[in-house]
């Protein structure tokens, strides 16, 4: 199974309790979890929220900042009355040009805020059927606790529809069930189906606003308590990220772990 962790550090990350900081992707209001040193993850990830800023108009922005700083190393060599100027000041200039001329190609190959606006859109469609996968391994709790292993032939079930989510050779232990929560061991299966199964936790895809240059998106998923006392907030019990690639239209590099206070409650099996 892919790398898990639990931290008792202390560090800032998802821990017994969230904000919402994301884009509206959720089944409910859940959202980001609020700092709590007492049950955080050091490695859990970090997504800032903000207006989406085109990437195209980010670097334009950095080549025109360039040919102004070319601009005035020219001029103030030559608005000294020296006609000449200097070997320095030509290789710096040239240096900057350069970068502008890459800024520029660059920016050419990004796309336009409505392309970047239609893209997100898609990557919050794929990492909801991520998401929809994951809650489904939930109903293999009862059984898995009972026999003390996860259901090999319901697992290998559920791969086969996430595998073509992931790009090619992603380690398919990444993709068996990120977490499974103890307390489900007693939910009755009733009508046998994923969507009928009252789990104490779900799954929730988070897509934050912003497109990297190289045209990928970090996506997180926080597995997040469906009860709780009166007056508590849910509890974030665990976290995975992957890369989404918006020109092959997978995610890669998966990385998962759990909260301090969702270590304390997950379900223990061979095979998880």
């Amino acid at each position: 199974m892919a790398s898990t962790e639990s931290d008792e550090s202390g560090a800032q990350a998802p821990g017994s309790r969230y904000q919402k900081r994301f884009v509206a992707a959720a089944k409910d209001d859940a959202g980001r979890p609020a700092d709590d040193p007492e049950t955080a993850t050091s490695d859990a990830p970090e997504v800032a929220d903000g207006p989406l800023m085109s990437p195209r108009a980010a670097i334009s922005g950095v080549g025109m900042i360039a040919l102004a700083a070319i601009c005035f190393v020219v001029s103030s060599v030559l608005g000294g009355g020296d006609v000449s100027v200097s070997e320095e000041t030509e290789r710096t200039a040239f240096e900057l040009k350069t970068r502008v001329t890459e800024a520029e190609v660059k920016a050419d190959s990004l796309p336009e805020v409505d392309d970047a606006e239609a893209s997100l859109s898609r990557v919050q469609v794929a990492a909801n059927q991520v998401a929809d996968l994951q809650n489904d391994y939930r109903l293999l709790t009862p059984a898995s606790a009972a026999s003390g292993s996860l259901d090999e032939d319901a697992v290998q079930s559920s791969l086969r529809t996430l595998i073509p989510l992931f790009a090619p050779g992603t380690d398919q232990a990444e993709l068996r069930p990120w977490y499974l929560l103890a307390a489900d061991a007693d939910v009755p299966a009733g009508t046998g189906l994923p969507m009928g199964f009252d789990s104490g936790f779900r799954w929730e895809a988070q897509v934050p606003y912003g497109i990297e240059p190289d045209s990928t998106i970090e996506v997180t998923w926080l597995a997040v308590q469906t009860r709780t006392a009166e007056g508590e907030e849910p509890a974030v019990l665990a976290w995975a990220t992957a890369t989404y690639d918006m020109t092959r239209g997978t995610f890669s590099n998966v990385k998962q772990g759990t909260t301090t206070t969702g270590e304390a409650l997950k379900l223990e099996v061979k095979g998880l």
